[in-house]
């Protein structure tokens, strides 16, 4: 009979030590080689007559290793099963060092390890958290009302870069090279230039050229979104060709209905007053969610780092490193570590905290969710009365079908129906602030 042996490594980390006898699995190696020698296909023999001894010969080590592992095996999850052991991921077999002779049958020796579920307490609901209430000054809505008719406005060519409100239209390409880097040219306020690359185009004219290096040429919100879309970090310090295609002023568009319908689609809006209401609502609306973030993101890092329970370092880190499908490196493994238990921490809070108040997901759940996402392609503009929607149900159920959509979709709804209950529980201290002091706030987003 197999005897087994458990050892602690760590907390939340356990070891499982089996000890086979050769009566556990000598009749199972003997069937299973029994039943391959009347299968057996081998030149000069008829089916089912090939000797016992030539199967061993041929075939013995690799059934005895096939046989052996899955008694182990067996033995093994009846333990898990028999012990109720609640493992977070699937249990590692330990190296061993066993002959697998079948001329050599005799005690063997196998290894498992396993991370326990650790136990939550979760104090974190009694802690007092703020709540941010963005206020909306004079000056921060006429600059959004003018950014709303710069925008909807139109372009005007003029002659040279005399003003640093003017749009540049321009490509780039490597020098030494003739192809340019991107489909369609960009544009860009000449303000908007790093310092020295504004110096040298103020003043200047359609088909003007000069050469930089791209890093000394964009502010850094323009020049990270340009290097991630062309894949060009490796050549940021390299010189780069901007050629300016041409140049325009922007023409604010007039306060008139056309504008307002231009701007807020899916509102009637007639006078000048209604509109600033509308832009005050739309910023209004904006912050609310910038605030909710932080306010989620703070309880979510806060309950992350003190929530205290043990995960166990040694045995993820070599899951980490063998479970997938291509093996990874121990410096892999050392530079996602971090990030991937933050992760595992946050789903074994929301696990605990969906089970605490019985938080569940139904079919339906999910399906409206789909539907009102299907909505917002479409700006939330589908009329629901005396309309045939059979198009929105068929897509719906396509997306039904979708594993990796379906489980990103319940994440979604789990972690409203989360926070909603997290809202009920903890003490909430609300507080007004002004934009600018709110942007100065640190912002972790890390779910």
């Amino acid at each position: 009979m197999p005897s087994i042996q458990t050892e602690l490594l760590s907390p939340n980390h356990q070891k499982v030590s089996i000890r086979l006898q050769a009566d556990d699995y000598a009749k199972d190696i003997n069937k299973s080689i029994s039943n391959y020698a009347l299968k057996a296909n081998i030149p000069g023999f008829r089916q089912g007559k090939v000797p016992i001894g030539m199967i061993k010969k041929m075939y013995g080590n690799s059934i005895f290793e096939d046989e052996v592992l899955k008694v182990v095996s067996r033995v093994f999850e009846n333990y898990l099963v028999e012990n109720k052991i609640n493992f977070l991921a699937r249990p590692l077999p330990l190296p061993h060092q066993n002959n697998l002779d079948l001329n050599a049958m005799g005690d063997l020796l196998f290894e498992f390890e396993y991370a326990e579920r650790p136990t939550l307490d979760l104090n974190f609901l009694n802690q007092t958290f703020e709540k941010y209430q963005v206020q909306i000054s004079q000056d921060e809505l006429d600059k959004e009302i003018d950014y709303m008719l710069t925008n909807s406005g139109s372009l005007n060519d003029v002659e040279a870069l005399t003003s640093e409100e003017y749009v540049v239209e321009f490509s780039l390409r490597k020098v030494g090279e003739d192809k340019v880097l991107t489909d369609k040219n960009k544009q860009l306020l000449l303000k908007a230039f790093n310092k020295q690359a504004k110096t040298i185009l103020e003043g200047q004219k359609k088909g003007f050229e000069f050469s930089l290096v791209l890093q000394d040429m964009f502010e850094k919100d323009f020049l990270d979104a340009l290097v991630n879309e062309l894949d060009v970090t490796d050549t940021i310090n390299d010189l780069y060709v901007l050629s300016v295609i041409n140049i325009s002023e922007i023409i604010k568009a007039e306060m008139n209905e056309e504008t307002y319908l231009k701007i807020f689609p899916n509102l009637k809006i007639a006078n000048e007053e209604e509109f600033v209401s509308a832009v005050k609502n739309d910023l209004l609306n904006y912050w609310e969610k910038q605030a909710t973030t932080k306010f989620h993101n703070d309880i979510f890092e806060y309950a992350v780092h003190n929530t205290p329970f043990e995960i166990p370092q040694a045995f993820f880190k070599r899951w980490l490193q063998i479970a997938g499908e291509k093996l990874k490196t121990s410096e892999e493994v050392e530079k996602e570590y971090g990030s991937f238990e933050h992760g595992l921490r946050w789903q074994l809070i929301s696990e605990e905290l969906s089970k605490k108040y019985n938080i569940s997901i139904s079919k339906e759940e999910i399906e409206d969710a789909v539907r009102q996402e299907i909505f917002g392609y479409f700006g939330g503009a589908i009329s629901l009365e005396n309309q045939d929607l059979s198009w929105v149900d068929n897509i719906v159920e396509k997306q039904m079908k979708d594993e990796n959509y379906v489980s990103q979709t319940v994440n979604k709804i789990q972690y409203v129906k989360l926070f909603n209950q997290i809202e009920e529980v903890i003490k909430i201290n609300e507080k007004s602030i002004s934009i600018e002091e709110f942007v100065k706030l640190p912002h972790n987003h890390h779910h």
